[in-house]
């Protein structure tokens, strides 16, 4: 790997997110709300920010990303998103 491409990867931090909750309606009646996954990251929610991969990592696994036992419906969609990631800055 060349020195420049080091270099890049140490300045990228992570961040664990989650998405924002939709509320949805039925004939002008709202009655409840989901989180919405397709929403930009740009409106997605920051847990945590990490050095690395793997201490996100770590984080996404002791919040119980993505596992049918987790106690909180934003574990269940919790994801590592790199910090120069593009879509952060979409509005």
């Amino acid at each position: 790997m060349k020195l420049k491409s080091q270099a890049m990867l140490l300045l990228c931090g992570w961040y664990l997110m989650y998405p924002p909750r939709t509320t949805y309606s039925i004939k002008s009646h709202s009655i409840g709300s989901l989180r919405n996954t397709s929403a930009p990251l740009s409106r997605w929610t920051m847990l945590g920010s990490f050095d690395t991969a793997v201490e996100c990592d770590k984080a996404l696994v002791a919040n119980g990303g993505g596992q049918e036992s987790s106690r909180n419906e934003a574990d269940l969609i919790l994801q590592c998103i790199a910090s120069d990631d593009p879509r952060l800055k979409e509005k």
